[in-house]
């Protein structure tokens, strides 16, 4: 420990109580308690006492999160609950219970149908056994309440505080995953590099190696785990919306093979470290998240997205093929597409490739006649190709 004082291998340690973080943290761990419960009831309900008592009424259930069904369960928990009404009766006591997006008559026609045809065992609504049904029912729903309700207390606790807003700026991020990031990592600001903050969330990459033997490189998943866990669902949202950087990152590594599971896997791991590094950029320069912000040249004009993928994905696969020593043969100006160069290969061949625009900056090495190899750097703030020549043509010369 001395020798790690010494050499500066240490950590900072951010007290909650002092940085006012000890209240988001009970909340969000609380939060991942109940929820664990929740489902840990739901099963037992739907594994021991549905196939026993009303087995037929398991494939009502297509939404975990609706609570009118377990409500309707407590209401008419067996078949002899919902046959001692006739079918108006029964509907007429139903009605309230089952959700409004619904066809409210046909649904209750059919289970009032499929209460007369069960196979569940036979026992009355006043038997222990379904009392005890009763009582896992409203543990459920106390749970989901529960849930409900510390959702909305974080939400009101954190509408104060910004990075709380600029975190809600993220596509899948929602109000428990910003608590749990602002609780579990505290402020972001304390990270000076965002890759001190992946590797504090276990994204970095290590490889296990001994002697001659080299293993493979994977995630060393040594930091706070629910970290990884927020990020990672945050990600699986993300790729389901369209309008974000983070969906073309998903279709860009999956493009090779898209059915394959392990390629979506790592394409999923790549999105949600690029969440994390989002998220870090995001409450270190305090701006909001700009869904194609990549796409914007320096300049300011708007680029399309896939044209500016596809053009800065060409640009580097032709630099490294070819390796370019360009010349700058000759600079004339247009009144309607400004300035343009004509730019060929130490071959003598033109610019090949289809490219639109080039979003980022760009630094391309001349050589000038007569054999200097001095290299000169030209900037060129946005690149788009000339449609009638092999011409680049430029908005700033």
């Amino acid at each position: 420990m001395l020798h790690l004082l010494k050499t500066g291998v240490s950590q900072r340690y951010h007290d909650p109580l002092v940085h006012r973080m000890n209240d988001l943290q009970e909340l969000a761990q609380t939060h991942y308690q109940i929820p664990l419960r929740k489902v840990q009831v739901q099963h037992s309900i739907m594994t021991h006492y549905l196939p026993l008592y009303f087995p037929e009424a398991e494939h009502y259930d297509t939404n975990s999160r609706a609570q009118w069904f377990m409500q309707l369960l407590h209401r008419f928990p067996c078949p002899a609950a919902i046959t001692r009404y006739s079918p108006d009766a029964f509907e007429h006591e139903a009605w309230t219970v089952v959700g409004c997006r619904m066809n409210k008559r046909g649904f209750l026609a059919d289970l009032y149908a499929t209460a007369n045809q069960s196979i569940g065992l036979a026992v009355a609504e006043d038997s222990e056994a379904i009392q005890m049904f009763r009582v896992m029912l409203a543990e459920h729903q106390h749970l989901c309440a529960t849930r409900a309700a510390i959702e909305h207390q974080a939400d009101q606790a954190l509408q104060s505080h910004p990075d709380y807003h600029r975190l809600r700026t993220l596509p899948g991020v929602g109000p428990i995953l910003a608590l749990t990031i602002l609780a579990e990592a505290g402020d972001l600001r304390q990270f000076p590099h965002h890759r001190q903050f992946l590797k504090f969330c276990g994204f970095d990459l290590s490889t296990q190696q001994s002697g001659q033997f080299r293993g493979m490189s994977r995630l060393s998943k040594h930091g706070n785990a629910r970290l990884r866990y927020a990020f990672w669902m945050a990600a699986n949202g993300s790729v389901r919306m369209r309008q974000n950087t983070f969906r073309e990152k998903y279709a860009r590594y999956t493009k090779a093979d898209p059915e394959n599971p392990d390629r979506k896997r790592k394409a999923l791991c790549a999105v949600t470290a690029k969440v994390a590094r989002v998220a870090h950029g995001l409450i270190k320069t305090g701006s909001d998240y700009r869904p194609y912000f990549e796409a914007l040249p320096p300049s300011g004009a708007s680029t399309p997205f896939a044209g500016a993928v596809e053009a800065s994905a060409d640009l580097v696969d032709n630099a490294r093929s070819f390796h370019w020593g360009c010349l700058l043969c000759g600079v004339r100006s247009r009144p309607e597409r400004g300035p343009c160069i004509t730019m060929v290969s130490s071959a003598s061949h033109h610019v090949e490739g289809h490219w639109e625009c080039l979003p980022t900056r760009a630094e391309w090495p001349f050589r000038r006649h007569g054999g200097d190899l001095s290299a000169r750097r030209v900037y060129f703030p946005h690149i788009v190709r000339c449609p009638e020549s092999r011409r680049l043509t430029t908005d700033a010369w």
